[in-house]
């Protein structure tokens, strides 16, 4: 059991993405982390009210199921393409002021459960923007009567323009991340000894964190997500693995990059073929002849003994042939899966490769022609010319030869 006094659970605005944002949740549940604290901005004000209530499996219903749907009351094709649905948001914007948040308030009210909430002992702050004031409102838990809670956690999560202003009292609020989409500050207002924050790089301001003599963790994407905009429930999905992936690598439980690994593989997988890589390279004369190793990490070094950037070759691998990157991968399988891909893949000879460097956008076909002329081993002087050409691609090539 981690120890949680004071610790706040912060979770930052960008719309579609903050599925992501239930995927370092579950992470931190299976971590046993417990809040004192949830503040949140735009759709992590909505979020943090799901972790006040402690509601994460009903979250994470309506996350990984998500449509345009539960958002808007205009009926949007899932499968819409990203022009289109710019589209549909700018004539929003121009003939009705932007889409009506109707239908997502509803959503909101119908898990909003008030006598959880204010009972909870996890204490709740979100910020919006006050656009009748012209200035940022703050509201805690104890400042917000329970039958306004749901208008100032939408009134929050009103991402102006591209959904209308929404009126509280007679005063027009906006989207929270106008002033600051995540509220670090708040939660060391509120107390908070120790913070676990979320940013979803999204389209907001983040003020500069005052000074705090506790901790700080920020979670990240480490991969491309999607635009904020799409409520697309596969994409939700993805989003949500990506969020426990990148957590779980935070704490040092799982490893890797853009890819996930399962703790200790990458190490052992560097470990089984670090001497083979080397013998490869020292066979082919490469790093006399061409340094190669020289064009991608600084003199003095070795590739091989560089974990990091052996490691980088392992992943830019999975990248070039599409394999999943929010699976969680043992070493062993995954390099099954590189071979697989390559025994798919046409190779070219040596000659038209060189001849067509310009017009060859596929590095799978690059990486497959340099894997079989590596294979022959005949001319040690075009695998070296090739090496100078395609270094990140010969690198990959003679990954896949050492798995055998």
């Amino acid at each position: 059991m981690v120890n949680n006094e004071k610790t706040a659970f912060v979770l930052s605005g960008g719309g579609a993405l903050g599925a992501y944002e239930i995927g370092v949740w579950k992470a931190l549940l299976k971590l046993h982390y417990k809040f004192s604290i949830a503040t949140g901005t735009s759709v992590g004000a909505l979020n943090a009210l799901m972790v006040v209530q402690k509601d994460f499996k009903k979250a994470y219903n309506i996350w990984r199921n998500i449509s345009f749907a539960d958002i808007y009351e205009e009926k949007i094709d899932k499968n819409i393409s990203l022009g289109n649905l710019y589209k549909k948001y700018t004539k929003e914007i121009i003939q009705n002021g932007g889409m009506d948040p109707a239908v997502l308030e509803k959503l909101v009210h119908k898990v909003y459960d008030a006598k959880k909430f204010y009972n909870s002992e996890i204490d709740y702050g979100l910020i919006t923007f006050n656009l009748s004031t012209l200035k940022p409102e703050v509201k805690r838990k104890k400042d917000i009567k329970p039958e306004q809670l749901v208008n100032y956690a939408i009134a929050s999560a009103t991402c102006f323009p591209a959904f209308k202003v929404k009126t509280i009292d007679d005063e027009k609020y906006i989207d929270g991340g106008y002033y600051d989409n995540m509220p670090i500050n708040l939660a060391i207002d509120m107390g908070a000894q120790n913070i676990i924050a979320v940013d979803l790089k999204a389209i907001g301001i983040k003020r500069k964190t005052k000074k705090f003599t506790g901790n700080v963790t920020i979670i990240s994407p480490n991969n491309k997500l999607f635009n904020m905009l799409d409520f697309n429930a596969t994409k939700a999905q993805m989003a949500i693995k990506f969020g426990y992936n990148d957590t779980m690598k935070k704490f040092n439980k799982l490893e890797g990059n853009k890819f996930t690994f399962k703790k200790g593989n990458l190490q052992k997988n560097h470990e089984n073929f670090q001497n083979k890589y080397n013998n490869y390279i020292n066979k082919l004369s490469l790093a006399k002849k061409f340094k190669l190793v020289d064009l991608i990490i600084p003199a003095g070094e070795k590739l091989y003994e560089n974990v990091g950037k052996f490691n980088e070759v392992v992943e830019n691998l999975g990248q070039t042939f599409n394999l999943p990157q929010y699976s969680i991968y043992n070493i062993k399988k995954y390099n099954r899966l590189l071979k697989k891909e390559l025994l798919a893949i046409q190779c070219l000879e040596i000659k038209d490769l060189v001849k067509n460097i310009k017009e060859i956008f596929d590095k799978r076909v690059i990486i497959k022609t340099i894997f079989t002329e590596i294979e022959n081993e005949k001319y040690v002087r075009q695998l070296q010319m090739i090496a100078k050409l395609f270094p990140w691609e010969f690198l990959q090539a003679l990954y896949l030869k050492i798995l055998g």
